[in-house]
């Protein structure tokens, strides 16, 4: 068709490491981009498994494309809007030609020197394939005004030139790690290039050693994880095997999409054949169970249970009051504790925690509380106020002061916890909604209250020597990714909430009880930590940190030797924090979302990281105190 009579989609991705209720849009001269209006520009959208990628997609009027510019926009929840610098971008109708069915694909990175803009043709299937790499790069040698490219062999990378290179973006929450994003064409095979730091006065500085090596074909998408100037790892998809599958097999029948019919696969009869059981390739992990060590022995649960006395004691609905009297404690112990906290890589950190001698506990304020701003409400100081309120709470039991409620004598460890939660919701002044997990211990018996997806584990030293969890919180969920919470809202919104709806309050804490001993470790985390690292991926981080743990020849420990707690916290918190950054990771989060039907996420989760570690300790024991 002539130009002015063709439409032609534009998916449009952009790199922007912005979260926190903050906006990505294209703004620009056309209408569909607000006519330089941000207010008015097309919105783009991110998820979980795709951030820092933004995307959107719109159809245009092939005419547009004569020289219509645009930028890429961030917008605030202040209000505050921030446009990319640098020149206006353009998709000319140069990039139309007589081969492109109608779209175009732009990938670009907020405040980058250019678009990597790929017709989509409309010949074979497989001239369509294409590649998107993702590079994550760690490069602290850079000053204010410098920038990050990749520059390389493909036309995408610059064909050399550092003027053309793909540009990698930071913000002052994410640096030293910059992110970038580009698109490459059926054509481009292996790619060379290298990393070079574009410096404010125009000077390029090359990264030292050889060029580097990337593969393109039969590569759906790769991560690269490079530091600068150093070692790269890179993740790829490739594509799956082709699978025909040819009409049903003559005089089979073919009623209904669930019932089973016999069809030919790749020149095989499969009798039986539904939908739902076609053969698929299994997806690629970079990480697997298998990978753990054999020795890493499994405890029945009657094991445990016989061993940690564990009781899951009352019905949530049951008073805190209701509590029957501690097991006198053969020997009082105390907490050596440490925290880590990471927070995502834009907007505010929405977790709290607090670590004392008797507890610890970790409040994740509910992030999408955000849209509710307006009436005053705020999870991040909501989350802080519980656990104010509660450190306070079990420090002024700690020192025998008074407090409401019963005795201490009358109070089990998880009565104790849930009368924390009590107090803090109950006298909390911020507006706001958050998960809670509070951890007591009294003498050698420890005892939970948790609320939501927030929550806790017991790990003890197995027969190897190797630290093994024995037990752990379940997650307390409404529906998928809805999980118990605790709201305080002002009454502008309460009058919005329907009528009937009910409240989670601190009596639906799940609660535990359970007995420890010395050398134990504790851990109480929100939810970016069993979100982002499977079982087998806790226990390898702890137990690459904590090694032998001041094993002695008689075999017996010495426990002023073990690793502090803040360095286990660190080592937990900073591998969740690189597989919620990592866009192909196989993580909990995405595979509980499979399983409710929500297959299109992926990759890690993007979140806040907070986790409190805490060793058991005799109480006359020097480093605990």
């Amino acid at each position: 068709k002539p130009l002015q009579q063709r439409l032609v989609d534009l998916d449009i991705s952009v790199v922007a490491p912005a979260l926190g209720g903050s906006r990505v849009c294209v703004v620009g001269a056309d209408s569909a981009f607000g006519e330089w209006r941000p207010e008015h520009g097309l919105q783009l959208s991110t998820a979980p498994d795709s951030y820092p990628v933004w995307s959107g997609r719109v159809r245009l009027p092939a005419e547009a494309f004569s020289g219509s510019e645009f930028k890429y926009v961030i917008q605030r929840p202040c209000g505050a809007t921030v446009w990319e610098e640098g020149d206006n971008r353009c998709i000319t109708s140069a990039d139309l030609d007589d081969k492109c069915r109608g779209e175009i694909k732009s990938v670009g990175n907020f405040g980058g020197a250019i678009d990597s803009v790929l017709p989509v043709p409309s010949l074979s299937p497989e001239v369509t394939r294409s590649t998107l790499v993702t590079w994550h790069v760690m490069c602290n040698y850079t000053a204010p005004g410098d920038g990050i490219v990749v520059i390389g062999s493909s036309q995408t990378l610059g064909s050399w030139r550092p003027e053309c290179a793909l540009c990698l973006t930071t913000s002052p929450a994410t640096y030293p790690m910059w992110y970038g994003m580009a698109r490459f064409g059926p054509g481009d095979g292996c790619v060379k290039w290298k990393l070079a730091i574009a410096r404010a006065g125009g000077h390029i500085d090359w990264e030292q050693g050889a060029d580097r090596d990337l593969e393109m074909e039969g590569i759906v998408k790769s991560l690269v994880n490079v530091d600068f100037g150093g070692q790269a790892s890179i993740t790829a998809e490739v594509l799956p095997p082709a699978i025909e599958v040819c009409e049903p097999v003559d005089g089979a029948s073919d009623s209904g999409q669930g019932e089973p019919v016999d069809h030919m696969v790749q020149g095989q009869l499969i009798r039986g054949l539904t939908l739902s059981t076609l053969p698929m390739p299994p997806p690629h992990r970079a990480d697997s169970a298998s990978t753990v060590a054999s020795d890493q022995e499994t405890w029945s649960a009657r094991t445990m249970e016989e061993e940690l006395h564990v009781d899951h004691v009352q019905s949530a609905d049951e008073s805190c009051a209701s509590g029957g009297s501690p097991k006198p404690a053969e020997q009082p112990h105390v907490l050596w504790t440490g925290a880590s906290q990471l927070a995502k890589p834009e907007g505010k950190c929405e977790d709290a925690y607090f670590a004392l001698p008797n507890g610890m506990g970790v409040a994740d304020g509910v992030g999408q509380m955000v849209m509710f701003s307006k009436y005053g409400v705020d999870s991040a100081a909501y989350a802080t106020d519980l656990m104010r309120i509660a450190e306070g709470f079990l420090q002024s039991r700690s020192a025998e002061a008074s407090a409401p409620g019963p005795s201490a004598a009358s109070m089990t460890p998880d009565a104790v916890a849930v009368a924390a939660v009590a107090m803090a919701e109950d006298e909390a002044e911020a507006f706001g909604a958050s998960t809670v997990c509070i951890l007591t211990l009294q003498g050698s018996t420890a005892g939970v209250a948790n609320l939501g997806d927030s929550g806790f584990c017991l790990l003890r030293r197995g027969p190897s020597g190797l630290m093994q969890i024995a037990l752990r919180s379940e997650e307390q969920q409404h529906s998928w990714n809805c999980p118990f919470q605790l709201l305080r809202a002002p009454a502008a919104l309460r009058r919005r909430l329907p009528q009937n709806v009910s409240l989670d309050r601190s009596t639906d804490c799940q609660r535990y009880r359970f007995d420890v001993q010395a050398g134990d470790l504790l851990l109480c985390y929100s939810d970016g930590i069993s979100d982002n690292l499977h079982e087998h991926e806790i226990l390898s981080a702890i137990n690459e940190e904590v090694g032998e743990g001041g094993l002695l020849e008689d075999g017996s420990r010495d426990l002023r030797k073990l690793v502090s707690p803040e360095k286990v916290a660190r080592a937990l918190a900073q591998a969740a924090y690189r597989r919620s950054m990592d866009p192909m990771a196989e993580v909990p989060f995405c595979e509980s979302a499979r399983r409710h039907g929500k297959k299109e996420l992926s990759g890690g989760k993007v979140d806040d990281i907070t986790i409190v570690a805490a060793w058991v300790m005799p109480e006359d024991t020097p480093a605990a105190l």
